[in-house]
């Protein structure tokens, strides 16, 4: 499913690296991290989203985020979640 979608080889891999740094396997909602974000590279242009900052949504283990932090699509990632999910997300992405 990534193949069709250039930059899907390096976030696959930043993906990769990720899961193994928060001690975890490289399971299908990263897979599914790593499809959405290739989809969304290839489908908006990068002049577009240098200047602006992301905003993710209940993000989980924070993969998402920590995907667009090692890529820096744009300068400021921002999470919304509750409480103890962002706790969560949090301590993964550190």
């Amino acid at each position: 499913m990534g193949a069709q979608f250039p930059v899907f080889t390096g976030i696959d891999a930043l993906a990769d690296t990720i899961t193994a740094r928060q001690n975890r396997l490289y399971d299908l909602s990263a897979l599914r991290q790593t499809l959405s974000l290739s989809l969304l590279q290839h489908m908006i242009p990068k002049h577009f989203i240098e200047d602006q900052f992301t905003l993710v949504i209940g993000d989980g283990y924070g993969t998402l985020a920590s995907l667009l932090l090692g890529l820096k699509p744009a300068p400021r990632v921002i999470l919304v979640n509750l409480t103890p999910s962002l706790l969560l997300d949090l301590f993964y992405i550190h």
